[in-house]
């Protein structure tokens, strides 16, 4: 079976109360255990990675943000992985947004998100740490204590974060 390529766009979201967003991941069709990522998804064939970083967001969370308000990426992921039999090698684009504290609106999640997601949950850093969970990729952590103490340099190249098979 042929590898497809495939890019996504995903938010590392940050509230003013100092946590971030993911949501938790499991696939009932597979015995990987749950995982929790941050929002985000696929670019769309010669969509621009920021435009869809800015759709992703809208439709997973609620919030509205520009392409030119998020910016350049703050991190890149890569590497192999299957889903469902098909086997995919990603690019992983992550940018970061600062928000307040709000509620997010799941009324754009497609029928794939909703049987997808376990829901979410807001993480401080010292929970991250000490969490026994699976996050994706494995030094998402890492990237999170980073934009919190560093926050997003526009001259800075992404960062590249390790890929973990699950």
């Amino acid at each position: 079976m042929e590898r497809l390529k495939r890019q996504s766009a995903r938010c590392v979201v940050i509230d003013d109360d100092g946590r971030v967003l993911l949501f938790r991941v499991v696939d009932p069709e597979s015995a990987a255990p749950p995982i929790w990522v941050t929002p985000g998804g696929g670019v769309e064939d010669g969509e621009d990675i920021a435009v869809a970083a800015a759709r992703e967001l809208a439709e997973e969370t609620g919030l509205r943000r520009t392409p030119d308000e998020l910016g350049a990426p703050v991190a890149v992921c890569q590497g192999e992985w299957s889903f469902r039999g098909q086997e995919l090698y990603s690019v992983d684009w992550y940018f970061l947004v600062r928000t307040p504290v709000f509620d997010l609106d799941d009324t754009g999640w497609t029928e794939l998100e909703r049987e997808l997601h376990a829901g979410w949950q807001w993480w401080t850093c010292r929970e991250l740490d000490d969490a026994p969970e699976v996050f994706f990729p494995a030094d998402l952590p890492y990237l999170v204590r980073d934009l919190f103490s560093r926050g997003r340099d526009p001259h800075a190249r992404p960062v590249e974060l390790r890929w973990t098979r699950i």
